[in-house]
């Protein structure tokens, strides 16, 4: 295989693109400015993304296309992280990736949460997190993990805010987790 590089965009490309490898991001921004266009993270080629007290999307109002993309079975984590200004969807899912936002996570500002285009076999953890001015849970009716398929979507402590201010709904996922049988073979 490729050695594992990190791949910083020029103008019109993703922000960043992590290939193969384990990597950590710690208090810094990455930021697509190429208008609804690009990527701002890109996990890829069996990379292992970890981002601490991050910002990660668009900037200065312009959105980018998906503010974190995850496919060819990479894994990324975002923690205590702001997640913003995404034209199509926070989240981007491919085939046997994985995406976890934890610990303080928030999603601003983005048309969807989540993106799971050939992601049927993707997995979606989301553990204390809050959306506000997001303006749908899933960007189309069909892209969606399916436990037939090995994928699966689960949330706990998520609030959805439907404006800027407001008070918070908890947010209960359509799909849970499979049993603990299944889950410990994948």
């Amino acid at each position: 295989p490729p050695p594992p590089f990190l791949k910083r965009g020029a103008v019109g490309a993703d922000a960043v693109r992590a290939q193969g490898g384990v990597w950590e991001l710690s208090h810094c921004k990455v930021q697509s400015l190429a208008a609804n266009r690009h990527d701002a993270l890109v996990a890829g080629l069996g990379a292992v993304l970890t981002a601490r007290h991050c910002t990660v999307g668009g900037a200065d109002g312009k959105t980018c296309r998906y503010a974190v993309g995850v496919a060819s079975g990479s894994r990324v984590v975002l923690e205590a992280s702001s997640v913003q200004l995404a034209d199509q969807a926070a989240l981007r899912c491919g085939a046997n990736a994985a995406v976890q936002l934890q610990k303080r996570c928030q999603v601003v500002g983005c048309n969807s949460l989540l993106d799971c285009v050939d992601g049927r076999s993707g997995t979606v953890l989301l553990t204390d997190l809050s959306l506000a001015s997001v303006r749908s849970i899933w960007a189309d009716a069909h892209n969606r993990p399916d436990p037939h398929y090995g994928g699966w979507i689960a949330a706990q402590n998520v609030l959805q805010y439907p404006d800027e201010v407001g008070k918070g709904q908890p947010w209960e996922p359509p799909i849970v987790p499979p049993s603990p049988q299944t889950h410990a073979t994948q």
